[in-house]
């Protein structure tokens, strides 16, 4: 019986296979959502202080579009490949290089997600006038909870997305509604004039390297897309249009508030429920995905060739469906072992005898056919190879013994013979027979042994016959 095989449906260490590839809406709500970053919202509010409403949207135009567009083309690569973002560094950097950008991607992400967990916390103190007590703790509860939907895994990844992306663009609508009010309509906006100096060429330099890391582990999901189109169309609606709206959110409350943060933003307009239901899902949505890049990366760094898996082996002359717990045997590859058949016996006994250094290949033992078969006929209890092995071993312990005393003292050498033979069949019936066929196997062996001396009464046969080998063969 065959054990049923467990699959990773998150394929962290190998292609992602045909039946598990996902369509547009589910890779582009995930990446939207894997881009709305603090971080990315506080890169836009320092250009909001640098720069003009006009100047800050073609940068922001182009170096989201830059950025949309190495995303892009790797989500394209990931696609056609099947492969994550560490697997195609193996692939690039080869086996030991490989693990230099599984160190530097997965690490990128930690510490990203130590400070999302540690910002949710302070927010939270500062905003519900908690106990400054409070704020590790919550930290440590943060950094537990944000990994649940990435321990599910793309499944979970993308039941949040579609929940909180959502919420966020009509929280979001709201609020750039009210700051746009607030501050005149678009001709007030206009009118700002910037309090600092930023250069065009820094702006999107700015955007691109703020989140660039994210664009390059995005392809740990734009693998699971259906197609090539599918897998480009996801990373331009995340990191173009997604990243995009980031910006000109940092940039808007920067402007109007002199606060990037939409949740600082959102507390000054009055809609303190709502910034906190921001708060969660804007970090809850990154950090899951930020967790799921290091555990990407983590599986590849630490991969070994031979798998830490302990095997249990049993065995039983019982029938394992009825005799086993379902459970484990579910778990279980069953193997029936069946009796050697003849020529396998046969074939093994003749290794034996042909090998000099582990069997008697030093000693010119010839088996004829009588007695090969004798050898291979006697079976007790299944027990085929065995037997044969301690017939063979015992053989090599007579040979020893005769021949060290044969050439000398003749005819008295051929009694010696004759008793250890008789030893050595007994020993082998004792020893490898069960209780009730005992007596008749050491007796036919001393039978066997008596007509040999009766045939050979003078002692040593000639050298080179295959005398001597009959004989011992055929007691034993």
């Amino acid at each position: 019986m065959d054990d049923t095989k467990h699959v990773d449906h998150d394929y962290p260490l190998s292609e992602v296979p045909a039946g598990a590839r996902k369509g547009l809406v589910s890779t582009s709500i995930l990446l939207f959502g894997f881009t709305f970053f603090t971080a990315t919202m506080f890169a836009g509010g320092k250009m909001g202080m640098g720069l003009d409403f006009k100047t800050l949207i073609y940068a922001s135009i182009a170096g989201n579009l830059l950025l949309g567009l190495y995303a892009a083309a790797l989500g394209f690569i990931a696609c056609r490949s099947g492969l994550n973002s560490v697997l195609m560094g193996r692939f690039c950097f080869g086996e030991t290089g490989s693990k230099l950008s599984d160190f530097l991607l997965g690490f990128t992400q930690i510490g990203w997600y130590a400070w999302g967990t540690a910002t949710i916390a302070l927010v939270l103190v500062k905003m519900l006038d908690l106990p400054q007590s409070w704020t590790i703790p919550l930290m440590i509860l943060f950094g537990f909870g944000f990994s649940l939907t990435a321990f599910v895994g793309y499944k979970g990844l993308d039941l949040l997305s579609r929940v909180a992306v959502p919420a966020m663009l009509i929280l979001l609508a709201i609020s750039l509604w009210i700051a746009t009010r607030d501050v005149g309509g678009l001709d007030g906006l206009l009118a700002i004039t910037p309090k600092e100096s930023m250069s065009w060429h820094l702006a999107i330099t700015l955007v691109f390297g703020t989140f660039v890391s994210g664009a390059t582990q995005a392809t740990n999901r734009t693998r699971f897309a259906r197609d090539g189109r599918t897998a480009v169309l996801s990373s331009l609606v995340g990191f173009f249009i997604g990243n995009g709206l980031m910006i000109l959110v940092g940039a808007y409350g920067a402007m109007v508030y002199q606060e990037p943060d939409i949740i600082g933003v959102m507390v000054l307009q009055g809609l303190s429920v709502a910034a906190v239901v921001m708060l969660f899902l804007n970090i809850w949505t990154t950090q899951d995905n930020t967790i799921y890049n290091f555990a990407a990366a983590g599986c590849n760094l630490v991969r070994r060739d031979r798998r830490g898996t302990i095997t249990l082996i049993g065995a039983t002359t019982e029938n394992p469906s009825f005799e086993v717990n379902s459970a484990l045997l579910s778990r279980c590859r069953v193997h029936v072992l069946k009796s050697v058949a003849d020529e396998q016996l046969i074939a093994a006994l003749q290794r034996a005898l042909d090998d000099a250094e582990r069997g008697l290949g030093a000693h010119e033992v010839r088996a004829v056919d009588a007695a090969r078969d004798r050898i291979v006929g006697v079976r007790c209890d299944d027990q085929d190879a065995p037997i044969v092995e301690h017939v063979v071993d015992d053989a090599d312990m007579a040979i020893d013994v005769i021949g060290d005393g044969a050439g000398a003292h003749g005819l008295a050498a051929d009694l010696d013979r004759i008793e250890v033979i008789e030893e050595t069949a007994r020993g082998v019936a004792l020893r490898i027979c069960p209780e009730h066929r005992r007596r008749n196997f050491a007796a036919d062996a001393l039978d066997e042994a008596g007509r040999a001396d009766r045939r050979f009464p003078d002692g040593v046969a000639p050298p080179g016959d295959d005398v001597s080998a009959r004989r011992i063969a055929q007691v034993l």
